[in-house]
């Protein structure tokens, strides 16, 4: 898993980001990202005790329209169009992490009548030394924690947070 980091982590940037998923792999390329409140609470708290790191939380709702790799995405009022390209990932025990290619297009959005996913979530955001964001995604009382890394940061910033996370489980 860190040799996988260590390769990525400093490449990331908006249009290629790292996402860790916290959760539990049940198989060969089969992992399951349902997260239990209690676990999240427990993961936030954690967090919130660590003395060194510099926090800001943000909440909203987001309603996400999919097709394909195609994400619209409606978000304070806001349309966002992306186009998701998965380039590498990697499963271990506990995360799910991907190296995600991200192209945004704001002049020409398609018009689809039939989506093959639409979801309506809950998102709390935490920021941590502005730097890495802990996003906490609730849909029906279905909770989900990611690490995005949508910027170079050294790797031993992200071993700590990974280590906060996983005290927690």
């Amino acid at each position: 898993m860190y040799s996988f980091l260590e390769k990525h982590v400093l490449l990331s940037n908006k249009n290629n980001i790292l996402d860790i998923k916290l959760g539990n792999k049940k198989g060969v390329n089969i992992f399951d990202g349902n997260i239990k409140e209690i676990t999240i609470k427990n993961i936030v708290k954690n967090i919130k005790n660590k003395n060194k790191l510099k926090i800001k939380i943000s909440s909203y709702f987001e309603e996400t329209y999919v097709k394909n790799n195609e994400y619209f995405t409606i978000n304070r009022d806001e349309l966002v169009y992306q186009i998701k390209n998965i380039k590498e990932y990697c499963v271990d025990k506990n995360f799910l992490i991907k190296n995600i290619e991200i192209t945004k297009d704001e002049y020409i959005i398609p018009t689809y009548n039939n989506y093959s996913k639409i979801e309506k979530s809950e998102i709390l955001d935490i920021k941590l030394n502005n730097q890495i964001i802990v996003r906490i995604k609730n849909i029906d009382k279905n909770y989900s924690l990611s690490i995005i890394i949508n910027k170079p940061i050294k790797l031993d910033f992200l071993r700590e947070i990974i280590d906060i996370i996983q005290e927690s489980l």
